[in-house]
Order: C-alpha cells, then structure tokens, then sequence
C-alpha cells in the first residue's frame, strides 16, 4: 500500500472507519503476549467456527491488550447503536455461546467485565458515540473507568490499545494516524518539530524522564553522517511491560513518533531495540 497524497491518508481513513465501526458486528480478541499465553487463540477459534455455524454478519480480529492482562483472554463486542462490551477469562465454549447470543440482538450483560459507551480520541478531542442509549441490564455493567483498576487512568499513549487490529494500518489511520507525520513534513522545519516537542514538555518513558526536545536537539546539532534513531524497547526495569503493550498493539504509533523523530534530528535510518 502506498499513500502518496494528503487526499489518499484521508481517503483510506474513511475506508477503514467503516471496518473498525462497521455496520455489522465487530467481535475483537485481545492476542498480544499476555492474550496468547491465557489461551486467546483458541479463544478466537472459537469464534470464528461459531460465527459460521451461527451464520452471523460479523468482523472477527485480533486486538493488541488494553492493559488488563490479569482478565485474559478478552473478548469485546460491537454492535451497531450498542455498546463496546468487554467479557474477561473467556473460553472457547463461553465465546461460542456469546456470540449464539449475539444473533438476538443485544450484547448480555451476564459475564461482562465493563462497557464502553463512546470510544475517545484524543487527537482531536473528540469521542465517536457507539451507543445511543444502553439497555437496563447492560445499565449494570460498570463502564471501562468506573472500574477500580482503570478509575485513576487516563490512556493516551493506549488510546488505540485493544481497539485496533495491530496488523491494519488503515485501523491506525482511522483514528488519525500517520496525519501528525503529514503535518510535520508539509508544514513544520525539522527546528519547528523540535521546539514543539520542548514546548510540550515530553519527556522519556524509562525511569530518567529525560526531556526528549533535549535530546532531539543535541541529535540534530551534533556532527557526523549518517544519524540513526534508536527505539529503545528494552524493558529493563523489572515489571515493566509498557513497551511491549505498545509494540503488539499499535505498532504504527512506534514508526510515526521515529519517523517525526528522523525527520526532527535528520537521520536516515532507525532501529526498535
């Protein structure tokens, strides 16, 4: 796939809104590490088998994990004017009765784990309503930051985790991917890009908090060719799982920041350690 012009990123957006939103049901299972290891392929074996057998219109895929790993395998569903309903620790036979379920109409309340009732975008500020109304037993179900373990939370970094099929990158451009890197190589000098990154205070992941505007800015000014941009998915500290929650779930959002991040301090090639 190559996109070549501003008309074409917007054109494949759309396109891929209808399969991440379509008009038929969506059912994602969550297979990062943690979803594979919990039996999630099996999981969505299951699925698909049933979906036949049941003959229902309906997108199955594989998600990245949404950061409840303790809850794996992860089932979400979609309908159309519903919901995003979340069911945790399923198994085959429970994944092939949901979905005889599903030929009903709406998702059970019975075994959800939460409910999504808008999905956020924090690009533009913006939330895409996905349910018009919830039913009264779906009105039971806490909603994703209702829950103790995401009360606190706020997913930006993970606005796309558990949401999108990693291995599409039309579901990353759907959820404005790949426009910030339009902007910074038609609108922005490479000095323009670094002093907004400074300007926004962002710094490193690791334990350091090292500003990267900084650090991006000795990488422009220092000399010698040619300049790499190094990723850096160690995950050295013990627990941290961080890295690898972004590298199987929205992959794409790793090659934009390095190529903003190329364009910034003028390398010509990058590396995910």
């Amino acid at each position: 796939m190559a996109i070549k012009s501003l008309s074409g990123l917007k054109r494949l957006r759309t396109q891929a809104r209808k399969r991440l939103f379509p008009d038929s049901a969506r059912i994602t299972v969550g297979l990062s590490t943690c979803g594979v290891a919990a039996g999630g392929l099996k999981v969505l074996a299951a699925i698909q088998r049933a979906v036949v057998r049941e003959k229902l219109d309906a997108i199955v895929e594989p998600v990245g994990c949404m950061g409840l790993c303790f809850e794996e395998p992860l089932v979400d569903v979609y309908l159309p004017g519903r919901p995003r309903v979340t069911y945790g620790k399923m198994t085959p036979a429970a994944a092939s009765a949901l979905v005889k379920k599903l030929k009903k109409g709406d998702p059970p309340a019975k075994g959800a784990l939460c409910r999504m009732d808008a999905i956020e975008n924090p690009y533009n500020g913006k939330a895409r309503k996905l349910a018009k109304e919830v039913g009264p037993d779906l009105k039971k179900v806490p909603g994703f930051y209702e829950m103790e373990f995401t009360r606190s939370q706020v997913h930006n970094v993970m606005r796309n985790c558990g949401l999108i099929n990693p291995d599409d990158i039309g579901h990353y451009v759907a959820r404005e991917g790949y426009f910030s890197l339009y902007k910074a190589l038609t609108e922005m000098t490479p000095k323009k890009v670094i002093d907004t990154v400074e300007n926004a205070g962002l710094r490193g992941r690791g334990g350091g908090g090292f500003s990267t505007g900084f650090k991006w800015r000795a990488c422009r000014q220092a000399k010698g060719k040619p300049k790499y941009v190094l990723c850096n998915a160690d995950e050295g500290n013990p627990g941290a799982y961080m890295d690898r929650t972004l590298l199987e779930a929205d992959p794409h959002l790793i090659i934009e920041g390095m190529l903003i991040g190329a364009y910034g301090i003028g390398a010509s090639q990058g590396f995910i350690y």
